[in-house]
């Protein structure tokens, strides 16, 4: 899956692999990744938005395309259906994934929206 990452500058200062502008296209080998060290500019508020553009290759395999441990995940779980999950120990949710019911095409760049406003989360994607 081709993921193309842009991260802000107070979170890419100590990444690992990333392009000088902050932005990463990863490839789908088996350890393409960048990872962020922990920070509280990562830790989202009540209401946040995270944008990403994918094309992935094969939707027959499981991918996570976003994730912050304990916190917030994007993935794109067999067939490209698209779900998130987010954690909240104020009210005892952990590791419950939601479908969003939306499917993510193969070899096709999709833009994926995810925004949560308080209590409402929505989740959309628009193919080029």
């Amino acid at each position: 899956m081709l993921v193309l990452l842009h991260l802000l500058a107070g979170t890419a200062s100590a990444a690992t692999g990333l392009q000088t502008d902050r932005s990463r296209l990863f490839t789908a080998t088996a350890l393409d990744q960048a990872l962020v060290p922990d920070a509280n500019a990562l830790d989202l508020p009540g209401s946040f938005t995270i944008e990403t553009w994918v094309k992935p290759g094969d939707v027959d395999n499981e991918s996570t395309i976003l994730e912050k441990r304990q916190s917030y995940a994007l993935a794109l779980r067999h067939g490209g259906l698209l779900q998130f999950q987010l954690v909240s120990p104020s009210t005892g949710t952990t590791g419950i994934w939601f479908d969003t019911g939306l499917v993510i095409p193969s070899g096709q760049w999709t833009h994926i929206t995810f925004v949560k406003a308080g209590t409402t989360v929505r989740v959309d994607r628009k193919s080029t």
